[in-house]
């Protein structure tokens, strides 16, 4: 019994050969660990002088590639998953741009800091909201659902040819509903506007 089927059979209250396993994804130390890989070297070139200048000047075009480093990421997460031998993981997918060397914009209007993760590893953290009121939130451009879902669908699905028969790829669209909701203003502007303005809260989630 492969992983695709050990986990359909589980969600269809079938006979199984054993339990099935499900990692939560993975951080960068843990993979590097079981992969017996070191910290990447992306830490180290956005922090120099040269590549921080470098990534400054094309961040607009370097951005293009956010959706295939998104990918690339996952792909090792799952090699990662399996040799420790798990049925399924969950992946991501995530879109966003580079604004500069040490900041992620996301789709939403959350912006992300590149810091180490306390091992040598490049790791955006969230920082802060983008959208300061209802007005910026309806005019900001965000991709349509048949938009999101097709994108989304295109990696689950290459993720899926790669690793069949060996990891059975769970799609997570991430962050979030409770993330993404409040993350895009900021939380204090997000509880305020739940008293003020809770059909707004309502058009956001």
């Amino acid at each position: 019994m492969n992983p695709e089927e050990r986990i359909y059979r589980a969600i269809n209250g079938e006979k199984l050969d054993r339990i099935p396993t499900l990692s939560l994804l993975a951080d960068p130390n843990i993979t590097n660990q079981v992969l017996d890989s070191k910290p990447d070297v992306m830490l180290d070139f956005l922090n120099s002088e040269k590549g921080s200048r470098l990534v400054d000047r094309y961040a607009k075009q370097i951005s293009k590639l956010f959706k295939l480093g998104m990918f690339l990421f996952g792909n090792r997460i799952a090699l990662m998953n399996y040799r420790l031998g798990f049925d399924s993981m969950l992946a991501i997918y995530w879109p966003g741009k580079l604004l500069d060397h040490h900041r992620i914009e996301d789709v939403y209007g959350r912006l992300f800091n590149i810091v180490d993760d306390g091992y040598g590893n490049a790791y955006p953290m969230y920082s802060k909201g983008l959208i300061e009121s209802p007005e910026e939130w309806r005019r900001r451009e965000r991709p349509s659902f048949a938009e999101y879902a097709s994108a989304g669908a295109m990696q689950y699905r290459l993720w899926r040819m790669i690793w069949r028969n060996k990891l059975a790829i769970v799609p997570f669209v991430g962050p979030g509903l409770w993330e993404n909701s409040w993350q895009p203003m900021g939380f204090e502007k997000f509880v305020v506007l739940m008293r003020k303005d809770p059909a707004f809260v309502h058009e956001v989630a």
